[in-house]
């Protein structure tokens, strides 16, 4: 796989007609079990997958000098469906609600084209999932918030996990904050360092044991913070997304109450 761990509609390899058998055989003589092996080495990232926006390229493709890893995927339609199962069985993919159409960080859009390209067969196979969460700063650093926009944006991207990826069993959160200069805090001030910009927080809430409820059972499920937080802004920050039921079910330092 790529070491530069991305994924999106536009990368999106085609299904190769068979080619000439005598391209073929050697590989496929191979049992399943030593075939998937081989495809595990040649797929697998030890970075997570971010699902984004990447923008398509134009002018003349110059040829590579190295050899392609992937080029085994290409050599007929069973060691694509074989080598393209493995590649979702065995990598992490993140998703996220970072800024729309980027081509940098996870988000919506980016979601939107996956779904639309990859098989479901495919997306059921995914089993370790990352959740980016992009919070908004402002210009002072003391005021991290989702506002509207954001929001949504999450809302729809874990209604889209709910529908589409069944078959998660680790799920981490990555809790990251964006700064933006010209960008208000939370306009009161008592909201703390963890807020929402308006009233629909618990719609959040919602959403969130909702997809925890229909991914049950987890095997793993817990979060990591780009920034460092005190507990009592970690706590802030579960009462946004998480009821209190479910605290106890993520770990990240003692905060468990």
């Amino acid at each position: 796989m790529s070491t530069n761990s991305t994924m999106s509609a536009d990368s999106g390899a085609k299904v190769p007609e068979d080619s000439p058998k005598e391209l073929q055989v050697s590989f496929l003589k191979f049992p399943p079990e030593v075939r998937d092996m081989i495809y595990d080495l040649l797929v697998e990232s030890e970075y997570s997958i971010d699902i984004l926006s990447l923008k398509r390229k134009t002018g003349s493709r110059k040829k590579s000098d190295s050899a392609d890893p992937n080029a085994i995927l290409r050599a007929n339609k069973q060691t694509y469906s074989e080598g393209s199962a493995r590649l979702y069985t065995v990598n992490t993919f993140t998703v996220g609600n970072g800024w729309w159409n980027s081509s940098t960080v996870p988000n919506l859009k980016g979601l939107q084209s996956f779904i639309r390209t990859v098989p479901k067969t495919f997306i059921s196979l995914i089993k370790n999932l990352n959740i980016r969460v992009s919070f908004l700063c402002n210009f002072d650093g003391d005021a991290y918030y989702l506002d509207v926009h954001a929001t949504e944006d999450l809302l729809d991207t874990l209604w889209i996990v709910q529908k589409h990826f069944d078959g998660v069993k680790n799920l981490e959160w990555v809790i990251t904050m964006d700064n933006i200069r010209n960008l208000r805090g939370p306009s009161d001030p008592e909201a703390g360092t963890w807020a929402i910009a308006y009233s629909g927080h618990h719609i959040v809430r919602y959403a969130v044991q909702s997809l925890l409820e229909s991914l049950t059972p987890l095997n793993s499920y817990h979060y990591t913070f780009g920034v460092r937080l005190k507990d009592e802004e970690v706590k802030r920050f579960l009462a946004v997304v998480l009821v209190e039921k479910d605290w106890k079910r993520v770990g990240n330092g003692g905060v468990e109450d």
